[in-house]
């Protein structure tokens, strides 16, 4: 295996365990948000509902910040695989 086939590989492997890292960590904060929201409610439907309601921000918010650093955050990294001029 060349080194380029090396370095897809190893890209598409922390790609891969990112993904899925960054998965758990929106379901926990997703969990977290929920149980508190839920924890002072009285049990009813509308309570439930508020406490949903609530718990969806945070996978919003992980959003709209994820479309900021993509969008802002990386400009000056360039295109991938190529050089980089010396400066």
């Amino acid at each position: 295996m060349d080194l380029r086939a090396q370095a897809a590989c190893l890209a598409g492997g922390l790609l891969y365990t990112f993904t899925q890292f960054g998965s758990a960590v929106g379901v926990s904060a997703v969990t977290a948000v929920y149980g508190i929201a839920a924890a002072g409610a009285d049990g009813s439907p509308g309570a439930v509902l508020d406490a949903y309601r609530t718990a969806l921000v945070v996978p919003v918010v992980m959003v709209l910040l994820g479309a900021a650093v993509s969008a802002f955050g990386l400009r000056r990294a360039g295109p991938a695989g190529g050089r980089r001029k010396a400066e």
